[in-house]
């Protein structure tokens, strides 16, 4: 996000600055992006989600090393409705990238991401070319963030119930302290004495590697800008400033300062100059602010974002947090009617339906369990994946009545792992496992129990792919073809469906089902996640799915579909896969139903 050109026009009044003994407050998915920025410039092949977090914390090591403080890492766990149109853009433009990596490669996926390193020695210097790969780790944010939540650094962690950037500046507002940013946004807020530096300024290591000796770099102080330009408060102040920049981004300084001068706009101009102030004002009362905390320590201990976003949206948010006297258009602003859920783009081939689909019923079953505690209770939720149109409304995902079917939906998932575990024990694999059993079963049963779960008859499941995926010799399987990478995105959407069906679990309150077989399901699915669900560090890769597929096959772990849904259903899937291949290239609406799906 950021105001553009509000960092060229301020850069001149930043304040060359040494960092010793000073208190820092870091905007955690900034941090993310700029270590990502870091190891892609060092390394032709992608940076592991090991390596990331490797490099994260050594970088959080070598800042405190110069006797800086870092006081706290914050991260959204909310995104109002407001921040909607930002985030289609962003997925708009994720999207477009991902079909032009796609188009430009039609035969196979260019080897710089696939291939994958772990290790790494230096970093470059920051003022090295950023180089801008196609397409950003889809779960960069939450890899960073586990990986801090297991290193010394977890007491600082801070998953909040909002903007990071918002915490980050009241943090400043309250206790002093430096803002380490990329975003400019940061610039307009009241951070009374406080400052903000920008991650790229920082050189923390020298051209040799070796680090360097005092940590110097460009401080913007606000307050002191504002008055350096003679902004007056009463009329703006520099929140003025960036008002009248974004409404002519090609005006020079001396013409803003000219229009800062003059009194606060009124009519439509006093609305808008208004509704542009209000993100950037501070909490209207510190009882919202102390709440707002209380609440994100019960809850953030182990949640991503997406979950954290999730379940703000369903306890009524607004509600307990938001004062009476917030009218009713802020309200909505802040909290939808009904829940969305913004998914990561993975890097799966955009000639096909969404990686995601196969893995939905997953993520309908873990929305199922959490709806039935917490009303109001909605008959849906809103995914967004992939998307061409900025206007999208997502895709509608089914939050199935809970009371007529969550006791079979628990036995049922139980009874898949009880069998998974007696079957290979402590097996590495074992959530896959799992999930195979549940796609077979879904395939051979069309008991109505099932169905309401799993889907009708003539839905893909993962192990629809997989199983036309074996039937290829392994020697034939490359890592950079796109059948391979879009199977490891569906296996990367799978692991991370039962991670969201993971974390929900806690957070469901047993007060609303107080039978004990209940309660003695849910302990037992939680406990199996507990064991068995791996950390994002292990999630699948195109190279480990050709090798660990091949392996459970010949362990005889992955079982065949009925014979009625496995050979004739071939060559019906070949004629859609062409004919989506087709799509992409002519633009015209394919002849898969589920193609729609691929602008959500």
């Amino acid at each position: 996000m950021g105001i553009p050109h509000l960092l060229t026009h301020l850069q001149p009044y930043a304040v060359e600055t040494p960092l010793t003994g000073t208190s820092l407050i870091i905007d955690g998915p900034s941090l993310a992006y700029h270590i990502w920025h870091l190891c892609s410039r060092t390394q032709d092949a992608r940076p592991s989600y090991a390596l990331l977090i490797k490099a994260c914390i050594a970088w959080l090591n070598a800042l405190q090393s110069h006797d800086t403080k870092i006081t706290a890492i914050y991260f959204d766990g909310f995104l109002p409705p407001s921040k909607r149109p930002v985030r289609m853009d962003r997925l708009l433009k994720t999207t477009l990238k991902l079909r032009q990596l796609h188009q430009a490669n039609p035969a196979s996926c260019p080897e710089q991401y696939i291939n994958e390193v772990d290790d790494i020695t230096t970093f470059r210097k920051a003022s090295d070319q950023r180089r801008e790969p196609a397409h950003i780790p889809a779960f960069l944010v939450p890899a960073i963030l586990e990986g801090l939540r297991a290193s010394p650094f977890q007491p600082l962690v801070r998953l909040v119930p909002g903007e990071a950037d918002v915490y980050c500046a009241q943090h400043a507002l309250d206790e002093g302290g430096c803002v380490i940013t990329t975003d400019s946004d940061l610039l307009v807020h009241d951070l009374g004495s406080g400052s903000v530096i920008m991650f790229w300024s920082l050189n923390i290591l020298s051209p040799d590697g070796t680090p360097v000796q005092t940590l110097s770099t460009p401080r913007f102080t606000p307050t002191d800008i504002a008055k350096r330009l003679n902004l007056d408060p009463s009329k703006g102040g520099l929140r003025r400033f960036a008002y009248e920049l974004t409404l002519n981004p090609n005006i020079s300084l001396p013409q803003i300062v000219e229009a800062c001068s003059k009194p606060v706009p009124v009519g439509r101009q006093k609305v808008a100059f208004k509704k542009f102030c209000k993100p950037y004002a501070p909490f209207p009362e510190e009882r919202i602010m102390l709440e707002a905390k209380e609440h994100a320590k019960k809850l953030a201990g182990k949640l991503d974002p997406r979950v954290s976003e999730m379940n703000l949206q369903a306890i009524s948010f607004v509600t307990r947090f938001l004062p009476s006297t917030f009218d009713p258009e802020d309200r909505l602003e802040i909290v939808p009617e009904e829940p969305s859920i913004f998914l990561p783009t993975l890097l799966d081939c955009p000639a096909r339906t969404s990686a995601w689909q196969e893995s939905l019923y997953v993520r309908e079953a873990a929305l199922t369990v959490y709806h039935s505690c917490y009303p109001p209770r909605w008959t849906f939720a809103r995914e967004f994946r992939r998307t061409l149109n900025v206007e999208s409304k997502g895709t509608k995902i089914r939050v199935i009545d809970p009371h007529q079917s969550l006791p079979k939906l628990l036995d049922t998932l139980t009874g898949i792992f009880d069998n998974t575990a007696a079957i290979i024990g402590n097996h590495p694999e074992f959530i896959l496992v799992a999930h195979f059993q549940l796609d077979k079963l879904y395939s051979e049963h069309n008991a109505e129990t099932v169905k309401i779960f799993f889907g009708e008859p003539g839905e893909d499941k993962v192990l629809t792919s997989v199983r036309e995926f074996l039937t290829r010799p392994q020697s034939s399987a490359s890592p950079r073809d796109w059948t391979t990478v879009h199977l490891a995105a569906q296996l990367q959407a799978t692991y991370y469906s039962w991670r969201f069906f993971h974390q929900i679990l806690p957070l469901v309150r047993p007060a609303y089902h107080p039978s004990e077989r209940y309660l003695i399901l849910l302990e037992m699915m939680h406990d199996y996640f507990n064991k068995y669900l791996p950390p994002l560090t292990q999630f699948p890769t195109p190279s480990s799915t050709i090798e660990t597929l091949y392996r459970l096959e010949a362990a005889g772990l992955i079982p065949n579909l009925p014979q009625a849904q496995n050979t004739p259903t071939a060559e019906p899937t070949a004629k859609k896969r062409k004919a989506a291949e087709i799509s992409a290239k002519t633009r015209r609406v394919s002849s898969n139903p589920f193609a729609m799906l691929d602008e959500e």
